[in-house]
């Protein structure tokens, strides 16, 4: 059996570790690819107009697929019309995360945007039933998006059941499991009421999810 010495093993371990790499920015540019993809599909390329909702699935997807924020932002410019994407990069150059990118895209287009939010057409979309399967991040982003399109009036007087809402929005299966990550006894509703530990509490709900996704797909296998 060959011997190798301790410098050939050093060579082999950064060969496999430059291989490894290359095949998880693959992954990564086939992820990125599906979710422009998608987005196109589902809203067409973005032309100045209604950049609310545009910015709603376009987050979404992106998430869906794990694409991290310096990739959201630097990929915007795919899923916009020529004449915009020189705009778009200068918008991007000014920012290094996606919340401060998304708040200078909305501050540039939202005069385009014929979606106008107010507490009733916020309740109807919560009472509608098409967020079947969306999972909770998901749920929790559109949600966002809504409600910080309410006039300051209209959030004022939801923010003390903002989360129970939330939670209202979630898919019915999912309610109940997701309803005790975010309950705390110390509250009238007996909810939490940090907005930012609730995304934490969706992010690994869904992380749990998957994981149960992939055992029983192990298990089916076997």
């Amino acid at each position: 059996m060959a011997s190798f010495t301790n410098t050939q093993l050093d060579e082999v371990t950064k060969l496999v570790a430059i291989v490894e790499h290359m095949m998880r920015a693959r992954d990564n540019d086939a992820r990125l690819d599906k979710a422009i993809d998608q987005i196109i599909d589902i809203a067409g390329q973005f032309g100045g107009r209604n950049i609310t909702d545009f910015l709603i699935i376009y987050k979404n997807e992106m998430l869906q697929r794990d694409v991290i924020e310096e990739k959201q932002i630097s990929n915007f410019k795919r899923v916009v019309t020529i004449g915009l994407q020189d705009h778009i990069r200068e918008i991007q150059a000014t920012q290094t995360t996606w919340m401060g990118f998304e708040r200078a895209i909305l501050a540039e287009y939202m005069l385009g945007d014929t979606s106008r939010m107010t507490r009733h057409t916020l309740m109807k979309w919560i009472e509608k039933k098409t967020r079947k399967n969306m999972n909770a991040l998901g749920v929790y982003n559109e949600f966002d998006q809504m409600y910080n399109r309410l006039p300051s009036t209209d959030q004022m007087f939801l923010e003390e059941d903002k989360v129970l809402y939330f939670l209202k929005a979630v898919d019915v299966k999912d309610r109940r499991e997701l309803g005790c990550l975010l309950e705390d006894e110390a509250q009238p509703n007996g909810l939490i009421t940090d907005w930012v530990e609730v995304r934490r509490a969706c992010e690994r709900f869904d992380k749990r999810c998957r994981w149960l996704d992939d055992s029983d797909m192990a298990g089916s296998i076997v």
